[in-house]
């Protein structure tokens, strides 16, 4: 009996070590994730973040230096072309342009009394005249004849001087008229008006300040046309291109005109600044705005994931799972990638599966 009961332990001791032994040799494989190689569309972007700046700014100042008497809009203001923007003191001027107009009106009244004068004079000398010739003269009618003969003499004589006489008198009232004109353009100047359409920055103009002849006081920065300026990393250099457009979510809001050399920065970067041009859109200037570049894409061809695509010294390659259920190993030409999908050119059919390398 003692035999058997031994013989019952000793089974049972190598039945256990024989199944750790092939639970240990014969683990089951463990699973991984399949994928149908599909048609899709795959692009390839560039996340950029800029500030938004006016494509055309203009300086406001005036041509005259004066105080400041009236500013008529406030810093960061949107103004319209032509609007006020600020008053000089124009007091001192008025009151010399009054002084003037009374000048010239009381001037134009002598000229007027003088003219009068000499032709009440003249034909106070008709009338002698006159009246010496007929005394002189036989007959009327000799008298008559030789008075208008004189006549015509003197007034010829009369004529010119007066002329004369007129064109000295002309040419004092013309200064006095442009001088006239002048101040009145001055005073007209005296208000300064914005030169374009923006936002206006008033900088240092104050009421009561004082501002130099034909110096910035202020400056606009047009709204009309905006654009972007973004950084852009050295390794990204070569995949923006002026021309390219540039996408808010899925809407185009301008694209790439301009983009700068290379430049080293002072913390070690190598970086350069790319200008976009905004379509019209409500954008503040000086706010960041976050957009993106598609650098590459294609679309309807065949995708797969990016990550499932491994590479060794033969070229890139992938497990695919081929119709006796086995793996293989398969070698591919592969286009366009985004980090998400790879676009692949030859090497795979649509509805193959392909096996990832990653266990679940």
């Amino acid at each position: 009996m003692k035999r058997y009961k031994w013989l019952i332990a000793w089974g049972l001791t190598a039945a256990v070590l024989c199944g750790a032994v092939f639970a240990v040799t014969f683990e089951p494989p463990k699973e991984r994730e399949t994928f149908t190689v599909k048609y899709g569309d795959v692009k390839d972007t560039l996340e950029l973040s800029g500030r938004v700046t006016a494509a055309q700014s203009e300086y406001v100042y005036s041509s005259s230096a004066g105080k400041v008497a009236e500013v008529f809009v406030s810093d960061g203001e949107t103004v319209a072309q032509g609007q006020p923007v600020f008053r000089l003191d124009s007091a001192q001027m008025e009151r010399e342009l009054e002084n003037l107009k009374a000048q010239a009106e009381e001037y134009q009244l002598n000229l007027l009394a003088q003219k009068e004068d000499a032709a009440r004079t003249k034909a106070e000398l008709g009338i002698m005249q006159a009246q010496s010739y007929y005394a002189e003269y036989s007959s009327m009618s000799e008298a008559v004849d030789e008075f208008l003969n004189q006549l015509k003499v003197q007034d010829a004589v009369t004529v010119s001087g007066s002329i004369l006489g007129t064109g000295e008198e002309d040419e004092t009232l013309k200064q006095l008229n442009e001088q006239i004109e002048k101040l009145e353009e001055s005073v007209e100047k005296s208000v300064i008006t914005a030169p374009i359409d923006g936002e206006i920055s008033l900088q240092e103009l104050t009421e009561g300040g004082y501002i130099t002849a034909s110096a910035p006081c202020a400056v606009i920065q047009g709204t009309s046309r905006l654009e972007l300026t973004v950084p852009v990393h050295e390794n990204d250099y070569e995949e923006v291109i002026p021309g390219q457009k540039i996408y808010v979510g899925s809407t185009v809001i301008g694209e790439v005109t301009h983009k700068s050399a290379l430049t080293a920065n002072s913390d070690g970067t190598v970086s350069a600044q790319a200008t976009i041009s905004l379509n019209s859109g409500n954008y503040n200037i000086n706010s960041r705005l976050d957009v993106t570049l598609i650098t590459q894409s294609a679309q309807d061809v065949l995708i797969i994931p990016a990550l499932w695509c491994l590479k060794d010294e033969g070229g890139n390659y992938v497990n695919v799972l081929n119709a006796d259920g086995a793996e293989e190993k398969r070698y591919v030409s592969l286009g366009v990638s985004n980090g998400q999908y790879t676009q692949v050119l030859n090497g795979l059919s649509e509805n193959e599966q392909i096996i990832s390398p990653f266990e679940l």
